[in-house]
Formats: structure tokens, C-alpha cells, sequence
């Protein structure tokens, strides 16, 4: 198989990997691996590796290493390249990216309900608001970014199905299926009050609404 396999550590910002050596069966041992939470990867083929001169196929998986665990299994699936789409709830607007920036698509992969940092892979979206995500394969949440301020993903689509968090699995089929990501102006409105420990109206008081996840990430609107 000659598969490149690697046992890596995801935190905020980067990650650390280990290779792992696997032998002609398949199966491979990491030994002498501090707790903690680890994802294993492994991929063949491809135009990393050309000698091998197949399509590329990759795979992950999330683990929780508190003691030794045996027989795990990781399943690799062909990379396939998704077209999709950007559209506008009201067709009658304009969608213009903010002066110096570039309206971007990318996809972060998904082990064990959590987004993996540094795995994101990306596609510009093109004037007719067109894009291709290339060579994804399994659960991955769908990212917008520079999209203009007042507009947000109301919803996205995969194969006629609405994605649950923004988190699609992708699959080889043929044709294969397209993305769709909606998005609107017509957000919701928020009104409150901010009150000092004594219930007294602070009003000096600064005032941040954060996306708590999904296409939007975690910066303040």
C-alpha cells in the first residue's frame, strides 16, 4: 500500500506529527504516546507521490489516548473535487468582496465533532460566484471567508441536503454533487441592556456579539 501514516496533536494555531511505520498488511504501532487527544492520518497516491502513479486516497481518524488501545481502524477515501456555488437569497443585490480582499471557500476537517486546525483547503470564488474544492473527502466544515459586512451563510447544501453546523461528508459519486452556500442580508435584530453587579445600567459599558461557530468562525460582527 505504501500509505504515509502520521499521528498528530491539534492545537490553537498548529499542530505536532508523528510518522508512523506501517508494514505490508496495513497495520502500524505508535509506541511510547502521552495522553491526550490525537488524530491519525494517513494518505496514498496523489501528486505528492507521483511514483505510485494512483489517485489520491486519504483518511483520519480522532482518538483519546488514555491507555492503550488496540484495532483501530482507518478507512481511506478517494479525494474528489466538489463544485458549488455561492447564492444570493435575494437575486436582485450585488455582492462585491471588501476593496483588497478575495471571497474565499475552504473546508476544515471534522474528527469527533471538533475542527482540526491547520487541515483547511480552500477554493477562490470566481465572479460568477462559482468555486471547485478540490480533493476532500470525509466530514469537514464549510468556512466563507471576506464576505461583506452585513452579509452572513444562512444556510448550505450538499446533495439536496442541509449541512447540520456547517459540517458536510463528502463522498465519491458520479456525477458528483454540487455545493451550495446561501447567504442573505436579512439577519435578525438584537436588542438588550447591559447592567452593572448592583442591576444599576452600565453605560459605558462595550458590547460584542461573536459567532459562536460554524461558517462565520469566532470573529466579532
Amino acid at each position: 500500500l505504501n500509505a504515509m501514516i502520521s499521528l498528530s496533536k491539534y492545537r490553537s494555531g498548529g499542530s505536532t506529527s508523528w510518522s508512523i511505520r506501517i508494514d505490508e498488511n496495513g497495520t502500524f504501532t505508535a509506541s511510547g504516546v502521552q495522553p491526550g487527544e490525537y488524530v491519525i492520518e494517513a494518505a496514498v497516491g496523489g501528486t505528492e507521490r507521483p511514483e505510485q502513479r494512483r489517485p489520491y486516497e486519504g483518511g483520519y481518524v480522532g482518538v483519546m489516548l488514555n491507555d492503550d488501545v488496540d484495532g483501530v481502524v482507518l478507512r481511506l477515501q478517494r479525494g474528489v473535487d466538489v463544485p458549488g456555488r455561492l447564492i444570493l437569497e435575494d437575486p436582485g443585490q450585488e455582492l462585491k468582496a471588501p476593496a483588497g480582499a478575495i471571497l474565499m471557500v475552504s473546508t476544515r476537517r471534522v474528527a469527533g465533532g471538533v475542527s482540526l486546525p491547520g487541515s483547511a483547503r480552500g477554493g477562490e470564488i470566481a465572479a460568477d460566484r462559482t468555486f471547485t474544492l478540490s480533493r476532500v473527502h470525509g466530514q469537514q466544515r464549510i468556512l466563507t471567508y471576506n464576505l461583506p459586512r452585513g452579509w452572513y451563510v444562512k444556510s448550505i447544501q450538499y446533495d439536496g441536503k442541509k449541512a447540520a453546523d456547517d459540517v458536510v461528508e463528502f463522498k465519491e459519486a458520479k456525477p458528483q454533487p454540487s455545493l451550495e452556500i446561501l447567504i442573505s442580508t436579512h439577519g435578525a435584530s438584537l436588542t438588550g441592556q447591559v447592567v452593572d453587579d448592583s442591576g444599576k445600567p452600565a453605560a459605558r459599558a462595550r458590547v460584542v456579539l461573536l459567532n459562536a461557530g460554524g461558517a462565520g468562525g469566532d470573529e466579532p460582527l
